[in-house]
């Protein structure tokens, strides 16, 4: 951080060497964080077992590049209402989450306009991994009805609660839809995700 000075000229220049200090005897200058306070904190952002995570905001956060601005709709094959439903997979906050009363199931993106993903990321739900993904594709769609495979994933583990997984597409290419339909959790009867 870069603390700027003002002078009276209203002209605007860096922090005073020493020696300017030193040779500025009118005692004038002072700043916010005197040599005996405390510096602030790095980051006053929350921090859990798997990094940063946002509470209390309102809104999505996205991330350049991400394409979570552009989606205008989330469906889902069921979800659990009201708290628990396929619109949070898409506010960008892990402590909401998205689950369904069986063991396989899909969730649908609609974007504003056909985009090409080459990469996207699952979050694990706050509680029970027994119910996080094990085997799903994403898939591509112009229509929303007839889908292409573009990535496909088994045997996935995540290691713990609110942890994030990166995964590069095979087959990229732009669609106004994405679906991302889960296969198999690791067991029982539910599947949950977090985004």
């Amino acid at each position: 951080m870069a603390l700027l000075v003002t002078s009276t000229m209203g002209a605007v220049a860096g922090p005073p060497s020493a020696a300017a200090a030193a040779a500025d005897d009118t005692g004038s200058f002072s700043t916010s964080f005197e040599s005996g306070d405390p510096q602030p904190a790095f980051s006053t952002v929350e921090t859990g077992p798997q990094g940063p995570r946002q509470k209390n905001v309102t809104g999505t956060v996205s991330v350049d590049g991400s394409l979570l601005g552009q989606v205008t709709a989330v469906t889902a094959s069921a979800e659990n209402s009201p708290g628990e439903v396929a619109a949070n997979l898409a506010d960008a906050n892990p402590d909401t989450k998205w689950l369904a009363f069986a063991s396989s199931g899909w969730v649908r993106y609609q974007l504003a306009s056909p985009a090409k993903v080459v990469r996207y990321s699952l979050t694990s739900a706050n509680d029970s991994p027994e119910r996080d993904p094990k085997s799903f594709t994403l898939q591509g769609s112009a229509d929303g009805t007839t889908w292409t495979d573009l990535d496909t994933r088994s045997n996935i583990d995540f290691a713990g609660r609110f942890a994030k997984q990166d995964f590069t597409v095979a087959t990229p290419a732009s669609y106004a839809y994405y679906r991302l339909n889960v296969t198999a959790v690791h067991s029982g009867r539910i599947v949950q995700l977090a985004d």
